[in-house]
């Protein structure tokens, strides 16, 4: 803002990988009824809530044509990017190395940067369920070794927010009339092992 002033904040100061963006969080309310109240006579999308915690991924390859500066290299050879932040913006790599460990198998060669919002759940890998979220509590925060994950988790990708240099965050979209909406993608609830990436 010093150097380019206010008025030129929207062209300078954008969405990059390394630096987190606060997230758009949920409205707690006190029951059903109200959000039916709210809602009524109006068209709307009910999604199922996961009993997690809120993970953005933060990813730039190493051979990426954009490596961004105010983003600290995390890859050997001082460049590329992975990484993970909370809800808060607090830094949570080393409490999933395990997730880290597997991004790379996740993505395509196309692929060269993006930041993902999502949400880990803790993951009982026989039964192929969600397991509360004490479980996922129980894990260190800091200085996790991969072969000592005891509690494994299943991460949950519901919002592309930058992908390949381009921001895919759109400023909130006028009122159009019911018919012209498109409903959003949902995850299923009923098999939610189809819509994650257990680790």
């Amino acid at each position: 803002m010093i150097e380019h002033g206010i008025f030129k904040l929207k062209e300078n100061c954008k969405l990059q990988p390394g630096v987190p963006l606060k997230p758009m969080l949920a409205k707690p309310t006190k029951s059903i009824t109200e959000v039916l109240d709210r809602f009524e006579g109006k068209n709307f999308t009910c999604e199922y809530k996961y009993d997690g915690e809120r993970a953005q991924i933060h990813y730039v390859a190493e051979d990426s044509p954009q490596q961004y500066p105010s983003s600290l290299p995390t890859k050997q050879g001082g460049k590329g990017l992975s990484a993970i932040f909370s809800r808060n913006s607090e830094d949570l790599s080393k409490k999933y190395p395990d997730i880290l460990t597997k991004l790379d198998t996740w993505i395509n060669k196309e692929t060269k940067s993006f930041v993902l919002d999502c949400e880990t759940v803790a993951w009982d890998l026989l039964e192929k369920k969600v397991l509360p979220f004490q479980q996922l509590m129980t894990r260190k925060r800091k200085d996790v070794k991969v072969e000592d994950v005891k509690v494994k988790v299943c991460v949950f990708a519901f919002d592309m927010l930058f992908y390949n240099g381009e921001v895919c965050c759109l400023p909130p979209t006028p009122s159009y009339p019911s018919s012209n909406l498109t409903p959003p993608a949902r995850l299923s609830s009923k098999n939610p092992s189809a819509n994650a990436a257990s680790s």
